[in-house]
C-alpha cells in the first residue's frame, strides 16, 4: 500500500532589527497632482492604445501583481492568441493563457475584444478568473484612457504629445499624462519607450508604453496614502515575446490544479490568515496558509509577509 505523507516546509527567519531600508523610486520622470497640474505630452508623433498591433500569433509572458491579489504576490502569466472568433457579430481573438503562482500551473482560455483587449465576461475559464482579474487591472489599465477607435468620449488613440490622457477620479482627479520619454530594458528586450504618469501618495507612477506594441512593456505603480510610504498597487514586466508562434506553447504544460482535483484535493480554496506583532512591537508578522482543512497527500500553501506595526498596508524593509 502507498504510503501518504503531508509535507511542512518550515522556514527559518531571523528578525535582526524592526529598521527599514528607505524605499526607492524613480524620481527622473515625475509628474504633476491635482486637477489642471502636472499635464503632460512629449515631443513623439503618432498615437498609441491598448492592443495596437495584436494579432494572432503574438505570444507574451509576464511577471505581475496587484495589491487586490493576494497582498502584490508575484506570479507569472503567459498569454497566446490563438485565432480569431466571432461571437454575438462580433470578431474577439482567442487567447490561450498559462498561470503559474508559485507551485501551481494553471491553464486556461479567454477571449479579448479588439477594440479593447479585456477578458470579456463568460469566455474566461473558471480557473483564471482571479488571474484575469489582475490583467484587466494591471497589463490593461490604460485602457480606460487609450482604446482602438470608438464612437465613445474619451475613447480613442491617445496622442503622445497630448497634455493628458484623462484623469482618475479615484485618486481626486489626477492626470494621466505622457511625461518623458526613456530606453528601459526589460527581460523580453530593450525598448523605446514613452512613460505614461501620474501622482499618487506623493510619488509618481509609471507606464512603459512602446509605439505600434499592444501591451506596456513595464509597470511601477502606487496606492493613494495621506502619509508614510505609499504601497505598491500593481506592477509587471514583460519576460517574454514573440511573434507568428503557430503551434500551442502549452501543449506540454501540465495543469497542476486538475491533477490535485483528480487526487482529491483542494483546488480552489481562501487562504487562512494569521497576524502576530514581534517580542518588540517592531513590525507585524502575517501567516496565511491554505486550505483550512489539510489533506494527506495534497499540498499545503503558506506565505509569510513582514508589515509595519502601526499600518498593516505598508511593508517592512
Amino acid at each position: 500500500m502507498r504510503s501518504q505523507q503531508l509535507t511542512v516546509i518550515f522556514f527559518s527567519i531571523v528578525l535582526v532589527s524592526g529598521g527599514v531600508v528607505p524605499a526607492t523610486f524613480a524620481e527622473h520622470l515625475k509628474a504633476g497632482s491635482g486637477i489642471g497640474a502636472g499635464l503632460g505630452g512629449v515631443a513623439h508623433s503618432g498615437t498609441w492604445y491598448l492592443g495596437e498591433n495584436l494579432k494572432v500569433g503574438d505570444y507574451f509572458k509576464f511577471k505581475v501583481c496587484h495589491a487586490s491579489f493576494k497582498d502584490c504576490t508575484e506570479f507569472w502569466m503567459s498569454i497566446w492568441i490563438e485565432k480569431e472568433v466571432f461571437e454575438g457579430g462580433e470578431e474577439l481573438l482567442r487567447s490561450q493563457v498559462v498561470i503559474v503562482d508559485g507551485n501551481k500551473v494553471l491553464k486556461g482560455q479567454m477571449d479579448l475584444g479588439t477594440v479593447v483587449p479585456e477578458p470579456l465576461g463568460g469566455t474566461v475559464s473558471e480557473n483564471i478568473i482571479p488571474y484575469s482579474s489582475v490583467y484587466k487591472s494591471s497589463i490593461a489599465w490604460l485602457s480606460s484612457f487609450a482604446t482602438a477607435d470608438i464612437d465613445q468620449p474619451g475613447k480613442g488613440p491617445k496622442a503622445f504629445s497630448s497634455v493628458s490622457w484623462g484623469k482618475i477620479g479615484n485618486i481626486g482627479g489626477e492626470q494621466v499624462s505622457p511625461i518623458g520619454e526613456e530606453t528601459m530594458r526589460v527581460p523580453a528586450g530593450e525598448y523605446d519607450t514613452v512613460v505614461v504618469g501620474w501622482k499618487s501618495g506623493g510619488i509618481t507612477s509609471h507606464i512603459y508604453v512602446v509605439d505600434e506594441f499592444p501591451f506596456p512593456i513595464k509597470a511601477s505603480t502606487w496606492q493613494q496614502v495621506t502619509e508614510g510610504i505609499p504601497p505598491t498597487e500593481y506592477r509587471f514586466s514583460l519576460y517574454e515575446y514573440e511573434e507568428n508562434v503557430s503551434a500551442n506553447p502549452f501543449i506540454n504544460v501540465v495543469d497542476t490544479g486538475q491533477l490535485h482535483a483528480d487526487a482529491g484535493c483542494t483546488t480552489e480554496y481562501d487562504l487562512v490568515k494569521l497576524v502576530k506583532n514581534t517580542n518588540t512591537n517592531s513590525m507585524s508578522v502575517n501567516l496565511f496558509y491554505g486550505p483550512e482543512k489539510p489533506r494527506i497527500g495534497c499540498e499545503l500553501e503558506l506565505r509569510i509577509q513582514f508589515k509595519k506595526s502601526y499600518a498593516s498596508e505598508l511593508w517592512e524593509g
